[in-house]
């Protein structure tokens, strides 16, 4: 599904960068 797709992907980001970035 590309939606889960897009909510991993931004998951992932969110992972990746500080929680600051957000």
């Amino acid at each position: 599904d590309k939606v889960v797709a897009r909510l991993k992907d931004r998951i992932e980001a969110w992972t990746l960068l500080p929680k600051g970035e957000i």
